[in-house]
């Protein structure tokens, strides 16, 4: 993994970080991550965010941050019937969200049909254009899977999807957590924000 996906995934995960906590948490020198930081924030893909307090040399320790503003990410999740699916910022914060059970027997055309209705719909609700959107991630159980085929329909061309089976989350969500499968879309936006918005950084 390149710097650039270091300095991404560390700050998703971890919060704001300064250049000096990135050098030393990642093990990659200043100069490494003053040039990757750079370049990133001429991209607007982070942003400087604040300051930590002064450290005893009375140096500011300026904070990098990502630029929620900058890519959102679609996840579609569909588990027994039910569909969700939401729209959340780069760090899986939820802007919009929509859901609805269909009937036994729908056939596949109006499936498509209504998930990407829900998606156009939560577009236009949260004043987001089309070329604002990293991806869209697909979260389905088997019965969706054989539904839906091997490769989906786009919901919205030259917007890349990848997919994911939902059965294991819903089996983990068993063991720890209530099941809400109308939480589920969230799993297919984090897979959309690994592989989709961090991993591209490491081919630069």
């Amino acid at each position: 993994m390149k710097t650039r996906a270091k300095i991404l995934r560390a700050i998703l995960y971890d919060g704001p970080a300064s250049r000096a906590e990135l050098s030393k948490k990642l093990g990659i020198s200043a100069s490494g991550i003053t040039d990757s930081a750079a370049q990133l924030c001429e991209e607007g893909i982070l942003i400087e965010s604040g300051y930590r307090p002064k450290d005893g040399r009375g140096r500011k320790n300026i904070l990098l941050d990502v630029d929620t503003s900058y890519k959102f990410a679609f996840g579609v999740g569909v588990y027994g019937r039910v569909v969700c699916v939401g729209l959340t910022t780069v760090r899986g914060d939820t802007l919009g969200k929509s859901a609805f059970v269909f009937h036994d027997g729908m056939p596949k055309e109006e499936l498509v049909v209504r998930i990407t209705k829900m998606i156009h719909d939560i577009l236009r609700d949260c004043c987001i254009d089309f070329d604002r959107i990293i991806g869209i991630g697909l979260c389905l159980d088997g019965d969706a899977r054989k539904l839906l085929g091997d490769e989906p329909p786009a919901f919205i061309p030259g917007v890349r999807m990848i997919t994911e089976p939902a059965d294991g989350y819903i089996e983990y969500s068993k063991a720890y957590l209530p099941v809400n499968p109308e939480e589920l879309y969230i799993y297919g936006c984090g897979k959309v924000i690994r592989d989709l918005f961090i991993s591209p950084s490491a081919d630069k």
